[in-house]
């Protein structure tokens, strides 16, 4: 292929070229069996679901995230310039990665690289800024464009991900990677970490924080084959919770009409989420504790107990510790669900998710209802920001929705856009609009409201007659 050699005899010499037929060598024994003839196979490709960064050690730490926060693991290779171009006609990448400070010229070595790589996605990363840079080379056929001076390789890699169909992320890994609070990061890499083990977990936070989110991750990564079964304590009636989480027989009570198994059963294999558990009556308490501890349930109404294998998770927004003190949750129960506690943050406590989940939310909702989201202005992105977000996650997935579903008053969202949207309560939460400093002369003394105190008594002069 005439583009591969003219790309290889530009950036390499005899000792290069011998360096790329190693590594292609090394390729071809790992993943690419020869054909008769001696050429590699087309159908065998050597990068076959692999992401090619072609650089000298600029992107180490994007090499790095590939290879440890991705589910399933990418296979990255890394290559230099003209030991990239010799492999590149025998194979191509899902997505390639490169440095264009190697390239002597930007716009022919993105050209000669577009050929050869025909419809995979290249992303350049390079240390020339500039609205300039980035429309030259997003004009020769790049698919992103990064700057080394702001780099950041987590946003790198999930357009990567992103980018990659052939290695999909689960939830764990999806939920790591779109976080950028290093509070909520630490928290998901405590629960992944735990994920693979059979520790109970307990999550704290207020409602809308993404608890549940975190649950389903932490059941997507621990391996478990049965289901994930969730409920909300808070909304099963006290009369119904224990028939609900334990099942019951037929005819154990009236409108039993059939047997029934409960959720435990049902999660039977997998995961059991407690929602809200602090509402838990005290009586069904005494019932979960059991069942944590003896691995057995039984139905309302039986009188033989049966067997299950269930991870259970917690989550409450409510501070245990208060309420076992209070009389209203158990404590040893408590030391059975806290073996890891997990405290999620506030949105609030997370301002650099606020923009990018809201981001999210624009394109999902956009997806479902057959439109197209508007851009956000820098004016409105500094709004977000300065709302308190008291219903969290979810109040910002609504806000987001609602937006999205007004008639369009412009291709930007603009501060006046959250202002309108927010009811009249939830807009005093948003700062201020600024004022301009007044004048000199426009400052008026406030007058002071502190009583002066009485003036002494003068002596009165007598007159002597």
């Amino acid at each position: 292929m005439r583009v591969g050699s003219d790309l290889c005899e530009r950036y390499s010499g005899n000792q290069h070229l011998t360096r790329a037929r190693a590594s292609h060598e090394a390729l071809g024994r790992r993943g690419c069996p020869r054909t008769e003839s001696g050429r590699w196979s087309q159908h065998a490709d050597p990068l076959k679901s692999h992401v090619l960064l072609i650089d000298e050690g600029a992107l180490e730490e994007v090499r790095s995230l590939l290879e440890r926060q991705t589910r399933p693991p990418l296979r990255v290779s890394r290559l230099g310039l003209a030991e990239a171009c010799q492999v590149l006609p025998h194979g191509r990448p899902d997505v390639v990665v490169l440095d264009l400070d190697l390239a002597q010229d930007d716009a022919e070595t993105i050209a000669q690289l577009r050929e050869l790589l025909g419809p995979a996605p290249l992303l350049v990363v390079a240390s020339e800024r500039g609205a300039a840079a980035r429309g030259r080379c997003l004009n020769a056929g790049v698919d992103g464009y990064y700057t080394k001076e702001d780099l950041d390789p987590r946003a790198v890699v999930i357009d990567v991900q992103g980018l990659t169909p052939q290695a999909p992320r689960s939830r764990a890994e999806e939920l790591l990677l779109q976080t950028r609070s290093p509070t909520f990061r630490k928290v998901v890499e405590t629960c992944l970490a735990v994920a693979p083990t059979r520790a109970r977990v307990l999550l704290l936070g207020e409602t809308g924080t993404g608890k549940e989110v975190l649950a389903r991750a932490i059941h997507g990564a621990s391996g478990r084959e049965g289901p994930f079964v969730a409920v909300n304590c808070a909304a099963v009636s006290k009369g119904l919770m224990q028939a609900e989480l334990f099942g019951h027989e037929r005819g154990a009570f009236t409108g039993a009409l059939n047997a029934r198994a409960g959720l435990f059963q049902q999660a039977n294999g997998g995961t059991l989420f407690l929602d809200e558990i602090g509402d838990m009556p005290l009586s069904i308490q005494a019932a979960t504790l059991r069942v944590l501890e003896e691995g057995t349930v039984r139905p309302v109404g039986s009188t033989a107990e049966r067997e299950v294998d269930v991870r259970v998770l917690a989550a409450t927004s409510v501070w245990l510790e208060d309420a076992v003190s209070a009389g209203q949750f158990r404590e040893d129960l408590l030391y059975r669900l806290d073996v890891i506690r997990a405290e999620v943050p506030a949105l609030r406590d997370r301002p650099a998710d606020i923009v990018p989940l809201f981001s999210q939310f624009c394109a999902e909702f956009a997806k479902r209802h057959s439109t197209t989201a508007p851009e956000l202005s820098p004016c409105f992105e500094q709004a977000l920001l300065g709302y308190g977000w008291p219903g969290n996650v979810r109040q910002l997935a609504n806000i987001a929705e609602r937006l999205l579903l007004r008639p369009a008053r412009g291709s930007r969202y603009l501060a006046g856009d959250l202002h309108d949207v927010l009811g009249s309560s939830e807009r005093l939460a948003l700062p201020p609009p600024p004022r301009r400093a007044p004048g000199p002369r426009a400052i008026r003394r406030r007058p002071s409201t502190r009583r002066r105190p009485p003036a002494p008594a003068r002596p009165r002069a007598s007159c002597a007659g």
